[in-house]
């Protein structure tokens, strides 16, 4: 036999050694057989797990919370959450560290074990006494959201700073955000905005995105654009879509950066992907105009519509003017109109309650409904459209109609000349002269009427001429310019 062939003979004896572990020792010491489970669990995860199992019944922890592990995660045995939890207690109760953390979580979403807050908070504590910066970041949350304990922002503090201290980013940026707020801590924006640098440092998206914010409001930091800039873009790398949407800001101002509407349109759409309603409202109104993209009415009437369907007024209101009206192969539609005025209407938008108002008085996109018209009327009037008291006036002025209230006519045209309207003083000077809904007072309608003609509207001319002809002393009170 040659050396050659030798060589090759142990080499196979060897392998085979390796893959029957129980063989080449009855007791192999436990770090050695550890690292052999390991091993033999990353090429076969069943055999691992039979290995981990040998040693877990021997009581060896960390073996323990490697068998909790894989019944976890279903690695070479069923998956089996009570079976996970058992194993992982067994660990903990060793002083395992990670199975404590992992316990916590357990007794949190009722994984494998009845739901406990008051577990979770005790398996916390111990690993976060064991110095487990996990653990002290989980303990402070429980103590400042009372989960398990009685609410405690001091103490929440202490375990967040405990936790910041040694690097962990979630607890670094807690911290900030309670030196912010003054909860637990003396409220001290230098320092919340330090915490926050620790955190954004170390990769905290959030963190990032609110030391941008920092920056741009000068809370902290001094104001610097061209810093907030800098956060904004990594938190926006890291998809936080209020930052997607700051940069677009940022962008489309030039603030802190040049002025760039096609960027800007491209981090709109990057959060209108991820449903920023307001970002879908603008980055519509973006391809309607042609602002930063190529124009695209169908691509402004999708992005509308998700916005719209998020409640987005601005979105609603654009999208029933362009069913009313329709523009570049956008069909009219006066129903699709009325449900998007409807819902603006709704919100107290005062243009989209007019419109809907003259949509039933007219019967356009709805069944003629005149009382509801009404009701439409009369939220846009109460907020001070002209433009609706006007309506109301003369719907009310309609002796044919079943609405017909000279009273409530005078006082819409009142309310409309009062703001200003030469058609309100003209009707309310007309109705003041014929006693029509009001007391007749000929030098009050004679004011009315002078008010109208002065701002130009023709008809009070023909009018206060007619009545200063024909009753000149109720025109007394005029200049001689006027006569």
């Amino acid at each position: 036999m040659t050396t050659s062939v030798v060589g090759l003979l142990i080499v196979a004896a060897v392998t085979v050694t390796m893959h029957a572990p129980r063989a080449w020792a009855k007791n192999p010491e436990p770090v050695d057989a550890e690292n052999l489970a390991r091993d033999t669990a990353k090429i076969d995860p069943a055999t691992g797990a039979r290995l981990w199992r040998e040693l877990a019944e021997r009581g060896v922890a960390n073996a323990q919370y490697e068998l909790g592990f894989a019944h976890r995660f279903g690695r070479g045995v069923p998956r089996d959450p009570s079976a996970a939890a058992e194993w992982i207690a067994k660990a903990a109760e060793q002083g395992h560290l990670e199975a404590m953390i992992d316990l916590v979580g357990f007794y949190q979403r009722g994984a494998g074990v009845q739901r406990s807050d008051s577990e979770a908070v005790r398996w916390a504590r111990r690993a976060a006494e064991r110095g487990s910066a996990r653990a002290q970041n989980q303990l402070a949350y429980m103590y400042e959201r009372g989960l398990g304990v009685t609410i405690d922002l001091a103490e929440a503090a202490r375990w967040y700073r405990l936790a910041a201290e040694q690097g962990e980013p979630n607890a670094q940026f807690q911290l900030g955000f309670l030196y912010a707020n003054g909860r637990g801590v003396t409220r001290d924006e230098t320092e919340a905005a330090e915490w926050c640098r620790k955190a954004a440092e170390r990769g905290h998206a959030q963190a990032e995105y609110t030391l941008g914010t920092l920056y741009f409001f000068g809370r902290g930091v001094p104001q610097d654009y061209q810093r907030a800039v800098e956060w904004f873009a990594r938190a926006a790398d890291q998809a936080i879509v209020e930052a997607q949407f700051q940069m677009a800001q940022m962008l489309e101002s030039g603030q802190g950066v040049d002025r760039d509407d096609t960027q800007a349109a491209v981090w709109l759409e990057r959060a209108a992907k991820q449903a920023h309603p307001t970002a879908q409202a603008r980055l519509a109104a973006r391809y309607a105009a042609g602002r930063g993209v190529a124009r695209n009415i169908a691509r402004a009437v999708e992005w509308y519509q998700r916005a719209a369907e998020q409640g987005v007024l601005a979105a609603q209101l654009a999208l029933g003017n362009v069913f009313f009206l329709g523009t570049d192969g956008i069909p009219v539609d006066r129903a699709a109109a009325a449900t998007w005025y409807r819902l603006a209407a709704m919100q107290g938008n005062v243009d989209a309650q007019t419109i809907l108002g003259w949509m039933f008085d007219r019967g356009a996109g709805v069944a003629r409904d005149i009382p509801e018209a009404l009701v439409w009327y009369r939220r846009a009037a109460e907020r001070g459209s002209i433009a609706t008291q006007l309506e109301l006036a003369y719907l009310y002025l309609d002796a044919s109609a079943a609405t017909y209230d000279p009273h409530a006519a005078a006082l819409w045209a009142t309310r409309a000349a009062q703001q200003g309207s030469a058609e309100g003083q003209f009707m309310i000077g007309v109705l003041t002269a014929t006693g029509l809904g009001t007391a007749t007072d000929l030098p009050d309608a004679v004011a009315w009427l002078d008010k109208a003609a002065r701002q130009g509207f023709p008809e009070a001319k023909i009018v206060l001429d007619g009545l200063c002809d024909a009753i000149p002393p109720a025109c007394a009170a005029l200049p001689l310019t006027t006569r």
